[in-house]
This record gives C-alpha cells, sequence and structure tokens, in this order.
C-alpha cells in the first residue's frame, strides 16, 4: 500500500499539472483516498492477527514451537491449549531414551519432522522437507538488514523461522529473530515484551540445535525481560520458565527440572486455578522426573492426576493439542505399567491411546506406528519376568549422583 500510494500520488501531481486533466485527477484522487483507506484497515487488522493468532500458529497437526502466548500484553491470553513442545514422553518400550533424548524428541515433534541424519531409532519420525524455502512477505531494512516493524510481522516471522528450522537452516532462523529483536530494542529500548519474545524464541531454536548452554542462558534472559515488562505472574514469564525447566533434563539435571516443575505447578494452580489445562502439562512432566528416580508408584499416580484433568477437558473441546496430550499421558502410564509389570492395564492404556489418536491423525502418522510398536512389544515379552528398563539410559546413571553426593537411598 505504501508504494501503491507514492506512485499515485506522483500520477496526480501529472494529471493536475496537464491541461484538461481535472476530472482524471478528481478520480484518481477518489482512488487515492480509497488505497489509503485500506492501508489503514490493514494496519488494523495485522495488528489484530498478531495479537490473536501469533501464539495459535499451527504447522501439520502439532502446534507451532514459537506460540507461547507472544503478542501484545494486553489482550486476553489463551492458555486452554497444551504446548506439546513442553510435554514430555517416555517413548519407546524397544530401548530406553535418556532423558536428552525426551527432550529432543519433545522439541522436534514441535516441527513435525526430526533431523534424519542422527540414524537413531528412538525417533520414530519421518524426515520431511520442502523442496524450497517459502518466502514469506518480512520487511527489511537496507542499511543494516534488519526487519522493519518487526512487531506488525510477528506471523510471518514465526513462519519464516519454522521454515529454515524445517531446512536445519539454523544460523537463517537465528539471524531472523536477531534482527527482528534489534528492530524493536530500537524502537522500544531493551525492556520491552517482545524483545522477550525473540528472547524466548532465539532459545527455542538453541534448544532444538541442542544448544543447551546458550539456549538456557537465553530462556533466563526471557524471563527477566518478561518479567519486567508484563509483571512476575504472567503467562509468557512461566512459558519461559518451563523452557529452562527443560532444558536442564537435556543437560541431565534431573534435579533443577523437578524443583522447577514443582514451583511451576504451585504457582500456575495459583494463578489459573487447581484444574487448569496447564497444570496437567505440569503434572506430566513431574511424573516423568519421579520415573527418572525409579519411583515408578509416585510416577503413575502423578500420571493419573494428570490424566483425570485431561479427560475433564477433552469432554468439552476438540482441540487436537489438548487431544493429544491426553493420548501422551496415556501412553505414558501404560510405559510406566509394563515397568510394574501390570500389562493388561498398560495394553488398555496404549489401546485406548490408539483409538484416540486414529481420530485426530494421518493413518501413517509415525505417533500411531510408535504405540503399535509398543503394544507388539508388550505381547511379544508380557511373559518375561522382568521388563525394567531392557537396553539404553538406565537408572542407575541417576541413583549414582546421589550416592555421589552422600545420599545413599532412594524412597521408591
Amino acid at each position: 500500500y505504501h508504494t501503491a500510494i507514492e506512485v499515485i500520488e506522483e500520477a496526480l501531481l501529472v494529471q493536475e499539472s496537464v491541461q484538461d486533466g481535472e476530472l482524471i485527477a478528481i478520480k484518481t484522487k477518489e482512488y487515492l483516498d480509497m488505497i489509503t483507506s485500506y492501508q489503514e484497515n490493514s494496519m488494523d487488522d495485522m495488528a489484530k492477527e498478531n495479537d490473536q493468532q501469533s501464539d495459535d500458529l499451527h504447522l501439520s497437526r502439532t502446534r507451532n514451537l514459537f506460540g507461547d502466548n507472544d503478542g501484545v500484553p494486553m489482550r486476553a491470553v489463551s492458555n486452554n491449549t497444551i504446548d506439546l513442545s513442553d510435554f514430555i514422553q517416555l517413548g519407546s518400550l524397544e530401548r530406553e531414551w535418556s532423558p536428552t533424548e525426551r527432550v529432543r524428541v519433545a522439541v522436534q515433534c514441535s516441527v513435525d519432522a526430526c533431523r534424519g541424519d542422527s540414524g537413531d531409532d528412538a525417533f520414530p519420525f519421518h524426515q520431511y522437507c520442502h523442496p524450497e524455502l517459502k518466502k514469506m512477505s518480512i520487511p527489511v531494512s537496507v542499511d543494516n538488514d534488519n526487519v522493519i516493524d518487526a512487531e506488525l510481522h510477528l506471523k510471518n516471522i514465526f513462519l519464516q523461522a519454522t521454515e529454515h528450522l524445517k531446512l536445519d537452516q539454523i544460523e537463517e532462523a537465528l539471524d531472523l529473530f536477531q534482527s527482528s529483536m534489534q528492530s524493536i530494542i530500537d524502537k522500544y529500548g531493551e525492556i520491552h515484551h517482545l524483545v522477550g519474545t525473540m528472547l524466548h524464541n532465539l532459545g527455542i531454536v538453541h534448544l532444538y540445535d541442542e544448544s543447551y548452554v546458550v539456549a538456557l542462558q537465553l530462556f533466563q534472559k526471557a524471563v527477566h525481560v518478561r518479567s519486567a515488562a508484563l509483571g512476575p505472574t504472567h503467562p509468557d514469564v512461566a512459558a519461559s520458565i518451563l523452557k529452562t525447566a527443560m532444558v536442564q533434563i537435556a543437560k541431565q539435571d534431573l534435579d533443577c527440572a523437578n524443583v522447577i516443575f514443582l514451583q511451576l505447578l504451585h504457582t500456575q494452580r495459583r494463578e489459573l486455578g487447581y484444574n487448569h489445562p496447564q497444570i496437567s502439562l505440569f503434572l506430566n512432566n513431574i511424573a516423568c522426573m519421579h520415573y527418572e528416580f525409579g519411583g515408578f508408584l509416585a510416577a503413575k499416580k502423578a500420571f493419573e492426576e494428570a490424566l483425570e484433568m485431561q479427560r475433564t477437558h477433552s469432554d468439552n473441546t476438540q482441540d487436537e493439542s489438548t487431544l493429544l496430550a491426553l493420548t501422551y499421558t496415556l501412553c505414558n502410564i501404560g510405559f510406566v505399567h509394563v515397568r510394574r509389570k501390570e500389562f493388561s492395564n498398560a495394553i488398555l492404556a496404549f489401546e485406548e491411546a490408539l483409538d484416540i489418536q486414529r481420530k485426530v491423525l494421518d493413518p501413517d502418522h509415525p505417533s500411531l506406528e510408535s504405540i503399535v510398536r509398543n503394544l507388539d512389544y508388550i505381547n511379544e515379552n508380557k511373559d518375561f519376568k522382568s521388563l525394567a528398563r531392557p537396553v539404553g539410559y538406565q537408572v542407575s546413571d541417576v541413583l549414582s549422583r546421589f550416592t555421589n553426593t552422600g545420599c545413599g537411598s532412594l524412597t521408591p
């Protein structure tokens, strides 16, 4: 619109200077007024779109990984859906995943793809790649390559960064967020909620790239900026704190991660309500920490509490992320049942998860294949005396840390 207005204004000047051009100039002036009106309405619509949709972007059948309640702080924040990139899954019964692998799978699920270069059967996700990069409309300064008016182009910035990640273009995604953040800092200063947004998203890219030390530093900066700009109880602050816990798990600092999850559970229950949908995410992740520490019974109880909340909310919604979160919890419960040698209960849990996923996912989705493989594994091995952690990551790796710090035993 800006370019169109400039061209039409120049045409209008020419028409007004030409003899007998008055009638044409009147029509051109009407046209110019119309385009100017379109521009004003477009700016309003763009602001509303970024306000309402920047945290509601979808990629395939999972929530967009840059969707942590980003946008204008005065808007009504939607917290009734669960970000699956923060939802830990215990995974495959055939080979025990390490805590780092669980986080890698959660993050990679956010773009519905894995790198495809690890050859690791821990990641049952298909290689996904566009033949070429999709180009989004984002204005960039020719002087310093910074995004112009980044706050008006959040949606396209997030979509473009996702496209870069799907092609493993890590540096390009980082450059995009960095230039967007600099644009916002130049305009509003360093303490602004969108600076916190960009820090958070830079952290996500580094988490995706498995650069955990840098990711942790960025998430901690995002917590600081968002707390200063929005207040310590704002949902965006909790979103960044939650990501610090995910990084700690990836670094296998399970003690620190567990403390963060417990603190979030306490604060978010106070802010959102005791049975808010987001609470089930914290309970699921706390249950996974119990599992890592060898507390299968405590894990089972926390999973069941999360599942009860999810069932209540799934009755009132068809939101895909809510239904998938329910199936992930069912699979986690089934996983623990297997480790407790409660095979009938495990099969029931996995089969229920499979039925729900078949209703919301494509028939060839890798998540369905993963559940089928777990069911096959149970049926093939349920007569064995023990199915506890067959290969891969061992709980002794965790227990040894407690022994080394003077703690001789853990309560089962």
